[in-house]
């Protein structure tokens, strides 16, 4: 498994587990089109799950999910001998021969589909994963909060992202983890009158500012131009500075003198 793919699976993991109380072994629920999908691509799942977490995981199924199978006949008959070899968790539709499959009476089963939302819809206190390819499954449970979802990619098990229900959940819960409990805050109010300080939210205390010095940068020594040599070694090019020439008052007068007077060329 790629660094990017584990990363993502450990981010997720960890959301379920400090926000929902999710633990290990994991409960996940398989219904028959993952299974039919597993087998497609050749997925093992009992043995493929434990690697992709890299915990314990418990794979189980409904008498409703069997039943379903049992009902489409021959094409899902290999995604039956699967999802068989799974424990059978008991889902109260037609007692414990329809849990098990068993029962012959079309009355007393229900789509797979609902079953599996009826064990995971009210807050999934188990703490079920659903595992599936049924688009319709897929999202009803992206409507429940607190529900993983796996589904199957070519060949890959992937764990979906939170759904967008289960992350404004897990941003309350871990709201109300952070805020101070009842007795914490009487105890703070206590503290806040010994000290003259007003009961409730926090005080905000103005901050005095520094006086602040010249910019470091812009008292550094202007830095000498450096050009290129024969060898092409840098060398470094002083500017060059002008020098003026202070003449005398008297000098400055003989020159005016002789500008004045004509040019003649035995002088």
């Amino acid at each position: 498994m790629k660094c990017k793919r584990q990363k993502k699976v450990k981010q997720c993991l960890a959301f379920y587990e400090n926000l929902f109380g999710f633990r290990a072994p994991f409960q996940v629920l398989v219904d028959g089109t993952f299974a039919q999908a597993a087998l497609k691509y050749k997925v093992q799942i009992a043995e493929q799950l434990p690697k992709y977490f890299g915990r314990d995981v418990v794979c189980s199924t409904t008498g409703c999910v069997l039943a379903e199978l049992e009902n489409l006949g021959a094409s899902f008959y290999g995604a039956r001998l699967v999802t068989k070899a799974f424990r059978v968790k008991e889902c109260k539709h037609g007692g414990k021969a329809a849990s098990r499959g068993r029962t012959r009476n079309p009355i007393a089963r229900i789509a797979a589909n609902k079953c599996i939302l009826g064990l995971v819809g009210k807050g999934n206190p188990n703490h079920f994963m659903v595992a599936t390819q049924d688009p319709e499954l897929t999202n009803g449970v992206n409507q429940l909060a607190g529900v993983p979802l796996l589904y199957i990619v070519q060949n890959t098990v992937v764990l979906g992202k939170p759904a967008d229900v289960s992350m404004a959940k897990g941003a309350a819960v871990k709201g109300g983890q952070c805020a101070p409990s009842s007795g914490e805050r009487e105890k703070l109010d206590v503290l806040k009158a010994a000290r003259g300080l007003p009961p409730g939210g926090a005080t905000k205390v103005a901050r005095r500012r520094k006086k602040r010095g010249a910019n470091p940068l812009s008292c550094l020594k202007s830095k000498k131009l450096k050009s290129k040599g024969v060898d092409g070694v840098n060398i470094e090019v002083k500017k060059r500075k002008r020098h003026r020439m202070r003449i005398s008052d008297h000098v400055k007068r003989e020159l005016s003198e002789l500008k004045g007077r004509p040019l003649d060329g035995n002088n």
